[in-house]
């Protein structure tokens, strides 16, 4: 601590200098001890200062801690100051000076008007320094001791600087430790917290990958995220696999409005965005009109949609999330992208395992398949049907079984087939013990390497009455096929001549339901009312011809004839239509149909070949009874003469008069009301004087030029639709006449070779009918030649839509194109 002792020495000053040795020496030993405890070190640091002040007598002090980072000296602890200031900024050039001091700096006037202190001044006097200890480690700053003057302004002497020099390494050393143990700290908890998001993403790829339902995985995702970052709610937006558009799968914690607002179109873009983006996203809720939150993290699906969660939730209330929520909400995001993508794969694969299912079951023909040793591995019911054998015959030999059965030739051909790959055919296997006699046709079943794998084996049991029973059990009434089946007959192969009834049943603008609600939900719309009619069908004992699509083809008269067929097939329609009011009744989408029945000869029976025959009917009746079914709007039924002079007195008919169809002579044609006869007047008199009584007079004429553009048949279309809504037509008929305005439009812009470049529309008005020309003046062209031009490019692998003429014709009711030279025009024409 000093160099000697005092030059003249007498026995008392000698005492106060060993005291005042001693003080500084326990002083030194406490402070060091203080700072190098355990503990909160603002306590220790404020019981250092204390103690440091006491051993130089001083009256006030400060210790302030370097912030490298903010370049700033932040107050830790003070003892004596009315008001310090709590931080003073440090330029380079003061914190250079501070480190190069290596001992006290006296703070004396000459001192502070310097350029290094001009900034650190005012802080200074609020400190009434007069003295800086500069705290330095290895070159670095980690703070400074200030301290105000002495006990009675008594100046500090140089015992007291060396003292305080040595006080402040020891500063400097709990600084640096301290600065360590924060150090240590951080790495600790970023380390422990780098555990922690393992551990749970571990957990969550586990519960994830322990379902390969959709719905549970999509209910799994979004409680694992909102719970792993504390979320007070969150979503799960998933894409359409048809559509594309973006739809609320699952929600957490959100109200109505709130959900109500991420189906906006807005949001919807906003989330196209951030999927390609394919980062986290932090998002404001205003903007996208999420009300009463503050926070929105987001971060896409894989390729199937966005995860989003909303205000993370503390102690502290609701704060905002961090990088470390978005890195981690990221990884939930990949895991859930490749959890929802194998249970959407298990669900396809899934769907087209028992889609296949249920073709091979329902399959009439027996099906049986094989692996190479001819083990079957799947048979189709109608296998035990043909041979009454109701045990299971997955796993056993199909050769022994088609010998333990008495298919001797089909077991032989089946062996040969497993060692030769060969396919077969064996005709006329007959088994008189079990009274069956089959056909089998045998096929190698390879892979992808043309390597054999097994046999299908296809049997065809030509038994007439499992034949007959097959043929109609789906297309008439049990009543029917017993009869038949007592009668031990069954229809001549080319046919009998017979009287019947023909019904015609068509689903009316299918093609633009279609368009609205897709290929899926069309199908299970139509079975469910097909399902409906048929038995409607079995119930007045008709024969279910044919589907044609979206409709189908009813026989009354064969292949058995009652003597009220042609009040049958009328009761059948009246039923039908009755059944469609209550199918449509709450539906968003409706199904309009329309009904033509004829009666006439026709040619019955199986058409085809012995191995392959189908039990239909051909003649003038059934292509009248088409053509009325196509002329009739919704909800219409229009019966041909011969069916009128049947029925005319049972049921209520109006005439329509004579009409002309395609292939057909003119007929008079009559419209079925209801049951109970007409009364009162002439039926058409009644109809022309009710629909001039509730018809406005009109009869204007419309012409619209279009630029030959893409997407100008939107123009088109709104202009068209609010003419035929103005004449009151309905809204499937606003939809065909739109849809067929599309066709047109877009075939004059693919087709046309027009200089012009626009397509002239011209729209009649009357009050019976809306007459539609579009007009292109090109080059015109051949429509079968167009055909021919879009079948090659296809067949070429291009990309080529049709001339759509069959949409036109089924939407409108009258067509005509005249194409030259010249350019083309199609007129339509839509009937009220």
């Amino acid at each position: 601590m000093v160099d000697s002792l005092p030059d003249t020495p007498g026995a008392t000053a000698t005492e106060d200098y060993v005291d005042r040795l001693l003080f500084s020496l326990t002083s030194l030993s406490e402070i060091g001890s203080l700072l190098t405890s355990e503990g909160s070190f603002r306590k220790v640091a404020e019981a250092g200062l204390r103690s440091t002040m006491g051993s130089v007598a001083a009256t006030s002090g400060a210790l302030l801690v370097f912030e490298p980072s903010e370049q700033k000296l932040r107050l830790l602890a003070f003892r004596g100051l009315a008001d310090p200031t709590e931080v003073v900024d440090v330029d380079l050039n003061l914190q250079q000076y501070l480190v190069d001091a290596k001992a006290p700096i006296p703070l004396e006037e000459a001192t502070l008007q310097q350029p290094v202190f001009r900034q650190a001044s005012t802080a200074i006097q609020s400190y009434q320094a007069v003295l800086w200890i500069p705290l330095v480690v290895n070159e670095d700053l980690l703070g400074v001791l200030s301290l105000g003057e002495g006990f009675q302004r008594e100046a500090y002497g140089d015992d007291d600087l060396k003292l305080l020099k040595v006080l402040g390494h020891h500063f400097s050393v709990g600084l640096l430790n301290q600065r360590l143990m924060a150090d240590a700290q951080g790495s600790n908890f970023k380390l422990n917290r780098k555990v922690v998001e393992l551990e749970t993403l571990y957990d969550a790829v586990l519960t994830l990958s322990s379902s390969l339902d959709v719905e549970d995985v999509i209910e799994e995702v979004l409680l694992l995220t909102v719970g792993i970052l504390d979320a007070r709610g969150g979503c799960l937006i998933l894409k359409d696999e048809r559509t594309g558009r973006f739809a609320l799968a699952h929600q957490v914690g959100l109200r109505e409005d709130q959900c109500a607002a991420l189906e906006t179109s807005q949001v919807r873009r906003k989330m196209g965005r951030m999927m390609r983006a394919s980062n986290p996203a932090f998002l404001d809720p205003a903007e996208m009109h999420l009300k009463d939150l503050e926070h929105v993290l987001v971060a896409p699906v894989g390729k199937v949609g966005l995860l989003a969660v909303a205000d993370k939730e503390t102690r502290q209330g609701v704060q905002p999330f961090t990088e470390s929520d978005a890195h981690l909400l990221q990884l939930m995001a990949q895991q859930a992208g490749a959890a929802l993508t194998n249970a959407r794969l298990y669900k396809n694969i899934l769907e087209v395992k028992n889609y296949n299912q249920d073709i091979l079951s329902s399959i009439g023909s027996g099906v049986i398949s094989t692996d190479l040793k001819g083990r079957m591995v799947q048979v189709n019911p109608s296998v035990s049907r043909i041979f009454g054998d109701e045990e299971s015959l997955l796993g056993k030999s199909c050769a022994r079984f088609f010998s333990r059965c008495g298919c001797q030739r089909l077991a032989e051909a089946v062996a040969e087939s497993l060692k030769d790959g060969e396919d077969r055919q064996i005709d006329g296997e007959t088994v008189e013990e079990r009274g069956i006699n089959l056909n089998g046709r045998i096929t190698a079943l390879r892979n992808d390497r043309d390597e054999i794998q097994g046999v299908v084996v296809a049997l065809e049991d030509l038994t007439q009455e499992m034949r007959m029973q097959r043929m109609f059990k789906q297309y008439a009434s049990d009543q029917v096929v017993d009869l038949l089946l007592s009668e031990g007959r069954a229809p001549s192969l080319g046919g009998e001549s017979r009287d019947v009834t023909i019904l015609f049943v068509d689903v009316r603008a299918s093609t633009a339901l279609l368009g609205r609600i897709g290929a899926e939900a069309m199908g299970v719309l139509l079975n469910d009312c097909f399902s409906r009619l048929n038995e409607i069908v079995f119930q007045f004992n008709g024969t279910l011809d044919k589907y044609t699509g979206d409709g189908f083809m009813v026989t009354f008269g064969a292949p058995l004839s009652f003597e009220d067929d042609t009040e049958r097939a009328v009761r059948t329609a009246l039923a039908m239509r009755e059944e469609m009011i209550r199918f449509n009744k709450g539906r968003g989408e409706p199904m309009p149909l329309a009904f033509g029945i004829s009666r006439g000869e026709v040619l019955a029976g199986n058409i085809g070949s012995i191995r392959r025959m189908e039990y239909t009917v051909i003649g003038d009746a059934v292509v009248l009874a088409s053509r009325l079914c196509d002329g009739a709007r919704a909800g219409q039924i229009w019966v041909g003469e011969n069916v009128y002079e049947e029925v005319k007195d049972v049921f209520q008919l109006e005439p329509l008069g004579p009409q002309r169809f395609k292939g057909v002579a003119s007929v008079n044609v009559y419209e079925l009301v209801g049951t109970g006869q007409a009364s009162g007047g002439d039926a058409q008199t009644r109809k022309k004087s009710r629909t001039e009584t509730e018809k406005k007079s009109l009869h204007e004429k419309v012409d619209l030029i279009l630029p030959m553009v893409p997407q100008m048949e939107l123009t088109a279309t709104s202009t068209v639709a609010s003419l035929a809504e103005f004449m009151g037509m309905d809204s499937v008929k606003v939809e065909e006449i739109k849809t067929a305005v599309i066709e047109a439009c877009i075939n004059a812009f693919e087709h046309s070779q027009s200089k012009e470049r626009r397509v002239y529309l011209a729209l009649d008005v009357t009050e019976e009918a809306l007459e539609i020309q579009v007009i292109d003046k090109g080059q015109g062209f051949n429509q079968e030649e167009a055909e021919k031009k879009v079948a090659e490019k296809r067949a070429r692998g291009e990309k080529k839509r049709g001339w759509g003429m069959t949409i036109i014709h089924e939407m409108m009711d009258e067509v005509d194109v005249q194409s030259d030279g010249n350019g083309t025009v199609l007129t339509m024409v839509k009937r009220l």
